[in-house]
This record gives C-alpha cells, sequence and structure tokens, in this order.
C-alpha cells in the first residue's frame, strides 16, 4: 500500500505527541514536520470551503431557479421523492418567498417614498421613529442617563439624529397579509420587495 507524504508526516506527528518525555523533547525536525503538517491541513481546509461555496451554490440555483422552473412546466407543486438505500424519502414543495426591506443605506428621497406610501395608505403603524445618538467616550455616565435629560443638556460633541424605520421582519409579514387578503400593493421596488417561487426539500416525516 502507498502512504502519500502528508499521512507520514501526520503519523508521525501522532506519535511525537504521545510517546514524548519530559522536559525539552522535540527536534527541529519534529517542529519542521508538525508545521508541515499544519500546512496540509491549512490547504484541505481551503479545499473543503471551496467545495463547500460550491455545493451551495448548485443547491440554491436548484431551489430559486431549477426546480421551480421545472415544476411549474410539470404543473405541480409538491412532488415525492422515495427512501433509497441509507437515503430517507423527502418530499419537495414549492413554496411562494416574499422579502421587503426599505434599506438603511437607501438615499433619503427614496426611504421617504416609501415610508409616506405606507402612512397614505393607512399603515402609519409599521412606521417607528428612531433616535440615534453618539456620545464621546469619556461621557458614558451622560450616555447612560440619556433618557433622562434633554438634548441641550447634552456634553459637547454629542450628535444626535432623528430617522422614520420599517421593521424588515414586520414589513414582509404585513406584505403577506396584505397579498393573502388581496388589498391593494405599492410597486415592490417601492418597499425594497420581491416575490419569487422557491422549492423545498424536506424529510417526510415516519
Amino acid at each position: 500500500m502507498n502512504i502519500s507524504a502528508a499521512e507520514r508526516r501526520r503519523e508521525a506527528v501522532r506519535v511525537d505527541l504521545e510517546v514524548g518525555t519530559d522536559g525539552p523533547r522535540f527536534t527541529v525536525d519534529q517542529v519542521r514536520a508538525a508545521a508541515a503538517h499544519a500546512r496540509d491541513l491549512e490547504f484541505r481546509r481551503q479545499s473543503l470551503e471551496e467545495q463547500l461555496a460550491d455545493v451551495k451554490y448548485q443547491l440554491r440555483t436548484m431551489y430559486w431557479r431549477t426546480l421551480p422552473e421545472m415544476m411549474e412546466g410539470a404543473g405541480v407543486d409538491q412532488v415525492g421523492v422515495a427512501t433509497e438505500g441509507n437515503l430517507p424519502a423527502f418530499d419537495l414543495t414549492l413554496e411562494e418567498h416574499v422579502s421587503a426591506n426599505i434599506g438603511v443605506n437607501w438615499t433619503p428621497e427614496r426611504r421617504n417614498a416609501a415610508i409616506r406610501w405606507l402612512e397614505d395608505n393607512g399603515h402609519a403603524d409599521l412606521v417607528k421613529t428612531e433616535v440615534v445618538t453618539e456620545f464621546p467616550r469619556e461621557a458614558r455616565d451622560e450616555a447612560v442617563q440619556f433618557v433622562e435629560r434633554s438634548t441641550a443638556n447634552l456634553p459637547l460633541g454629542t450628535e444626535v439624529s432623528v430617522r422614520e424605520t420599517v421593521n424588515p421582519m414586520t414589513l414582509r409579514a404585513w406584505l403577506r397579509r396584505e397579498m393573502k387578503a388581496g388589498r391593494q400593493l405599492p410597486p415592490l421596488d417601492l418597499i425594497g420587495a420581491a416575490i419569487a417561487r422557491v422549492a423545498k426539500l424536506k424529510k417526510r416525516e415516519e
């Protein structure tokens, strides 16, 4: 049986660690062998991470594009996958995915347009007002007491900003409810929303 250099290094490092004696117990050659083993592991880690990234990309493509297109073309929204060898049975379902987010990095004009639509159409309760302030490092005590103080008494160098926000999870939940009720929706790009069909693979319950 042929044994690779990496395998010999791994075994040598294992033996050295197990049978060493008290006191200075390693030679420079042993340290070098251990370093080479660490290098081998590092390259192995990088290779595995690259493989994992590739598998994740392929799965995302399958779930978000390939399978939804195939299922819609076949006119089905659920397909069973039978047990095969040691692999359990799975069910593939086609579900609607809703996302929405009024981005914090949007321009003020774009954010204001989204928030104004919500307010003008009876959904002002989704909008929250945030007061954001940054205190100098030496003003920690004043920061702790901020809620009890007026801005006029804040230490020099303190900046305060007020902005309106909409929690992304709250916005998505609201959008799903509105869709289910068949009510009027804003243009999806106005609120950073997208609606797509995604395939999901779930292990079948016994």
